[in-house]
């Protein structure tokens, strides 16, 4: 029977299934007897597979987050009140040591966390450099520096002026899709929106590194249309005093001098 129905096959598929339920025995069963009379290979050819309902997997993916979502809502969630051992972080840890992330797997996180607390940045202090959140113009942000947070409040004193529409702060990523390693995408500190509408990129650097470098120039290649200012150590030197009178909680960062001879 077996190989009647093996030799029986229309538009190239075989139900294996369908045959166990015919014959009366397992899928099991009927891959052993089909390897023990030789069509095994046959059967490899053309395995029968059902046709999937998702038309790419970002929707199977989503689909499949949605079913977990109300499982949770019904039934709770597993882990609530519940910490992983160390054992288990550093097994965690372990796995994905030399696994390389996709472009796709990168921009979910982001969005995850950006929808989650409003910031792709850390939510704890770090650096000696003075990273940590501060609340600017009602805005909460997570500066990694002085001169970033000093810059913001800057933003806020032109947009209080009238002199621009609207500061944001690190709003978009840019991604460079056909470079498979290094750098592979940029985060601007600011996004500056213009009276006329004209948006702009503000970068603040403490110093360019070799990785930040790539970076710019990458941005600058693949990105030709978009406008970027970098804001670095000159900038502050030329208007850090005249600015601590201006602006309030202002911060004031070591290397910088107290008097300037206005607002450049």
């Amino acid at each position: 029977m077996l190989r009647e129905l093996y030799a029986d096959v229309s538009n190239g598929k075989i139900d294996v299934s369908e045959i166990a339920r015919r014959i009366g025995r397992s899928v099991t069963a009927i891959h052993v007897r089909a390897s023990q009379l030789g069509i095994k290979f046959a059967f490899a050819r053309i395995r029968y597979r059902k046709p999937t309902k998702y038309s790419s997997e970002t929707e199977r993916r989503e689909a499949r987050a949605t079913v977990m979502r109300e499982r949770h809502k019904r039934n709770g969630h597993p882990m609530l009140g519940r910490h992983h051992t160390e054992e288990s972080k550093k097994k965690i840890s372990e796995r994905g040591i030399g696994r390389k992330r996709t472009s796709m797997s990168i921009a979910s996180m982001l969005a995850t966390k950006l929808a989650k607390y409003g910031t792709t940045s850390p939510r704890l202090p770090r650096g000696s450099w003075k990273a940590s959140w501060r609340e600017i113009g009602g805005k909460k942000i997570f500066a990694r520096s002085i001169w970033e947070a000093n810059y913001a409040r800057f933003l806020e004193f032109l947009k209080v002026r009238g002199e621009i529409a609207e500061w944001e702060h690190e709003p978009k990523v840019f991604w460079f899709n056909k470079i498979k390693r290094g750098c592979r995408s940029f985060l601007p500190d600011f996004r500056v929106t213009q009276l006329n509408g004209t948006r702009e990129y503000h970068e603040v650097k403490g110093w360019m590194d070799k990785r930040s470098a790539t970076k710019i120039r990458r941005f600058f290649k693949y990105y030709p249309n978009e406008i970027l200012i970098l804001r670095d150590k000159t900038w502050f030197s030329l208007n850090n005093a005249k600015m601590r009178g201006l602006i309030p909680d202002w911060e004031h960062s070591r290397g910088l001098p107290i008097t300037s001879n206005g607002l450049k």
